[in-house]
């Protein structure tokens, strides 16, 4: 979902995930980012020669621990990345066939770089009014 607000990045949060929790009655977690944060994303990407629909941009809402990863049993040919907020993986044999399991996956969500483009394309759209 795109949409333009005045507030800090806490308080949109907040107020999304209220809303949520009262339009489904449950609580409901959301993540946050701004337009710049998803060009710095595509910009970030450390596999540039994959496939964009290869790699998946995993956003947590806040930077893991140093080594978060560093247990991480990857079963197959898939590469994994760390970069701030977000954790670049290539599934060089496709997402429906990988068995990598990431512990940072509950509170995350994730997008292919080809949806993160057109997300950041629509955001600077709006921003330029």
């Amino acid at each position: 979902m795109l949409f333009e607000s005045k507030l800090a990045e806490a308080k949109v949060k907040a107020t999304l995930e209220r809303t949520l929790a009262a339009k489904l009655g449950k609580p409901y977690g959301a993540l946050v980012r701004t337009g710049a944060e998803l060009d710095a994303a595509l910009a970030n990407n450390p596999f540039e020669r994959a496939q964009p629909s290869q790699v998946l941009v995993l956003f947590l809402d806040a930077a893991p621990a140093r080594g978060a990863l560093s247990e991480l049993v990857i079963p197959g040919r898939e590469e994994v990345k760390l970069a701030g907020r977000e954790v670049f993986i290539h599934y060089p044999d496709g997402m429906g066939r990988s068995k990598l399991k990431l512990p940072l996956s509950a509170t995350a969500t994730g997008r292919n770089l080809n949806t993160v483009g057109k997300l950041a394309a629509l955001a600077r759209e709006m921003a330029a009014g």
